[in-house]
């Protein structure tokens, strides 16, 4: 059976040049010498000088079994919340190799969730931790010094502080890692990369894995907020699932070759339903935007708002926040109360 060169992980325009020269199939440029000399400048153009890569997407694709996946996924730590309900819900918090999403309404938590799990990410493996560090892909403007390190908010000094008071129980080697472990060295352990369109994006998206594999301690790609630039953008409908689909494989396949956590925080919309007697509106509803086909390419959707009128008011006399586990592959579904308080997300008391 002829493989159409339509199937090779090349760029369309790329595969329509290759037909163009009358490269309809692999098994064309395969024939001889100088058809693979020929392809090779073509795809030169698109970054492709080496034929070994081509000669990689026509041999069989690389396999693994159900138990050497599991037993890659057993050995790795999840990236805590620093709430225990919340952590208990995601079972242990946000793990490695997977793209877990954050939706909600602004003042719910997501950008806070987002720099929570940035300082987490770095807590020492001595702790439980997995010593890593952090990509902030800032879409609308919502990071800042100030929430990591800050007069109100300082979740920096706060974690420092925790894995301080744990020092007395460490071992002599595991003491010279906790004394590293500061509000410059976490400050330090966040790479900062803002992004104003979805072009900006798509190229940083795409330039990822050059940075990841020059900066093995990265373990957590935060990008915040990914309907900012959509919502807001020059793109149609049929661009943007086209841009989206990209982004968020390209994101995948970085998540299960460097065994990072990814994390998206996404925007509400109102959803309609008219009647069909008058076409008037019948109800609306808040729902996760982007369409009901993104959601097809997250592995983990949390959704955060104000918890139900039944809930209590904490102890300073505010009501907590509640995050819903509303779409997972592994999860049951479950929600859990929580708090934002000065050194960062918090179980309500």
């Amino acid at each position: 059976m002829l493989r159409s060169v339509s199937t090779l992980p090349i760029p369309h325009s790329a595969a329509l040049k290759l037909q163009e020269s009358g490269f309809q199939y692999i098994e064309d440029i395969l024939s001889s010498e100088a058809a693979k000399e020929e392809v090779r400048l073509i795809l030169r153009h698109w970054g492709k000088d080496t034929w070994d890569s081509l000669e990689r997407w026509n041999s069989p694709p690389k396999s693994e079994t159900a138990l050497e996946i599991w037993q890659t996924e057993a050995k790795l730590r999840n990236i805590i919340t620093f709430c225990e309900v919340v952590d208990d819900v995601l079972g242990g918090g946000i793990a490695l190799r997977r793209i877990t999403e954050f939706c909600g309404a602004p003042g719910t938590g997501k950008t806070q969730f987002c720099l929570q799990l940035c300082v987490s990410v770095q807590i020492p493996s001595c702790f439980g931790g997995v010593s890593g560090e952090a990509i902030y892909i800032d879409a609308d403007s919502g990071f800042s010094p100030d929430r990591l390190r800050g007069t109100y908010k300082n979740i920096a000094k706060s974690c420092a502080k925790h894995c301080e008071k744990l020092r007395k129980d460490a071992s002599p080697n595991d003491s010279a890692n906790i004394e590293e472990f500061s509000e410059e060295s976490i400050l330090n352990g966040v790479h900062y990369i803002a992004v104003n369109d979805h072009v900006e994006l798509m190229a940083t998206v795409s330039l990822l894995e050059n940075f990841l594999e020059s900066n093995e301690k990265v373990k957590l790609v935060v990008l915040d907020s990914l309907a900012f630039v959509f919502r807001y953008g020059a793109t149609s409908f049929k661009d943007r699932t086209r841009l989206l689909y990209r982004i968020m494989s390209d994101l995948q396949n970085l998540a299960l070759k460097f065994n990072i956590a990814v994390v998206v925080t996404n925007q509400l919309t109102t959803s309609l339903e008219v009647s069909l007697e008058g076409g008037s509106v019948s109800k609306s509803s808040l729902i996760p935007s982007l369409g009901e086909s993104f959601a097809h390419l997250v592995g983990l959707r949390l959704i955060l708002g104000p918890p139900p009128p039944s809930a209590s008011c904490s102890l300073n006399g505010s009501l907590p926040l509640m995050l819903l586990v509303a779409k997972s592959c592994e999860l049951p579904a479950a929600s859990a109360l929580f708090e934002v308080e000065e050194g960062g997300i918090r179980d309500a008391a």
